[in-house]
């Protein structure tokens, strides 16, 4: 449609209306200045007004009326320009009116107009039906919502305390209004959960609702689903630590019943080994995180599993442990575990000969972000500087500098100064910290 056409038809009316007015204030003018007769002002003949104009009339007043003439002219336009504005604004209203109302007949969230006071709906979108099952002609006022969308009078009194604190908390910082969760009874009895926003522009307020029944549905079942399988990992990992034990009761038993002390030593080590790796899946059974293990209660369970196995008791050698608040994988902690339980052996068996007093050191902490350090240290005898440890023909010793650098992917380093020193270095496992 051509909105031009019906601002043109007003356009000559109003620049009609405004020769009108001349005719009738000129003829007022003439009648007050006694230029012409009561009877020429009513009867007179065309064209003769406008030569008295032009020739009989002093210039002053043709002037003055050439000034009128422009003045309502201008007066015209102006009016012309002022309905043209006007009419191009309640187009672009309506049109907007329009898009909304076709955003929102469309729109996944419930949608609840209101107005006045007394919060009358003026509107509700086919989503607000299809969840609520009100139509626009039954959806209760706001005071008769609240008793039958939350019938539970204590759920209904937490809801309001919940919702006027947000409400004081947007006040107070001038924001808007946070989207609060609740579970909502519609028409039919079935219940729904749903966030609502709410915001208010003049007399009119809006109420958002988000469906998010099926999203916590889903949730629960994901929840359910974790805990299940959480379980089955508990179980496995028992299970593992308790064959683990088996195995080492029986190379237990086995030393026990040999005569030769070589045997029984190497069949002593095999055992520790076993239990260092037992160790670390006891700890994930009583950890709640089934992905790491915290090193401080790892260490003292394992360093002291070590002593029990050589018949040693804390004043002979003690083994003192410090440590930050260090958690890393179980991919990390079986190998680690079983350095520990290499140099822990070895300090045992050669450090301190003839079970003389001594101690052993320790202690694991952060160097950055992204490193771990582990420094073992004891003041036993001391490796000889004459012996590479790396190409010793213990078997231990072999293990250590292996699992440090393929298992670990770090690096390790012996000093030797009033003792041994171990220093071991190695990356935090990035799925522990992603996760």
């Amino acid at each position: 449609m051509d909105n031009k056409t019906p601002l043109k038809t007003r356009g000559f009316l109003v620049i009609s209306l405004v020769c009108l007015f001349y005719w009738i204030a000129d003829s007022i003018w003439s009648y007050l200045s006694f230029e012409y007769s009561l009877r020429n002002l009513i009867f007179r003949q065309p064209g003769s007004y406008l030569d008295t104009f032009l020739l009989k009339v002093p210039p002053y007043q043709t002037f003055s009326r050439i000034f009128v003439i422009v003045l309502f002219i201008i007066l015209g336009v102006l009016v012309i320009r002022f309905m043209d504005r006007q009419q191009r604004t309640e187009s672009e209203l309506r049109k907007a009116e329009e898009q909304f109302k076709a955003m929102a007949d469309t729109s996944p969230l419930a949608i609840y107009m209101s107005e006045g006071v007394e919060q009358r709906a003026t509107y509700i979108n086919p989503t607000f039906i299809k969840l609520f099952g009100y139509t626009l002609e039954e959806v209760p006022s706001a005071e008769q919502w609240w008793p039958l969308a939350y019938p539970d009078e204590n759920y209904r009194k937490q809801v309001s305390e919940e919702w006027q604190q947000k409400v004081a908390l947007a006040i107070e910082l001038k924001s808007e209004i946070e989207p609060m969760e609740v579970e909502v009874t519609c028409k039919d009895g079935s219940k729904r959960i749903i966030s609502w926003g709410y915001i208010t522009i003049g007399e009119k307020s809006w109420t958002f609702g988000h469906d998010l029944t099926h999203l916590k549905q889903a949730e629960e079942r994901i929840k359910a689903s974790l805990k299940e399988k959480e379980t089955l990992l508990l179980e496995i990992h028992h299970r593992v630590k308790n064959n683990m034990q088996v195995i080492s009761s029986l190379l237990s038993l086995q030393a026990d019943a040999l005569n030769d002390d070589n045997i029984r030593k190497v069949l002593i080590d095999s055992q520790n080994r076993v239990k260092a790796m037992a160790a670390v899946h006891e700890n994930l059974y009583k950890s709640k995180n089934l992905s790491s293990i915290i090193l401080l209660p790892f260490l003292r369970e394992l360093t002291n599993s070590i002593l029990t196995s050589y018949r040693l008791d804390t004043e002979a050698v003690a083994v003192e442990i410090g440590s930050d608040e260090v958690a890393i994988s179980i991919e990390q902690a079986l190998p680690l575990g079983l350095i520990v339980n290499e140099l822990v052996s070895n300090s045992l068996k050669h450090a301190f000969p003839n079970r003389h007093p001594g101690k052993t050191h320790i202690n694991t902490n952060r160097l950055n972000d992204e490193n771990i350090q582990l420094r073992f240290s004891d003041n036993g005898i001391g490796i000889p500087p004459s012996i590479d440890w790396r190409n010793t023909n213990s078997l231990g010793l072999k293990l250590v500098a292996n699992l440090a650098e393929n298992q670990l992917d770090g690096s390790i380093e012996m000093e030797i100064d009033a003792g041994t020193h171990f220093v071991l270095i190695f990356k935090e496992d990035h799925i522990l910290t992603n996760g």
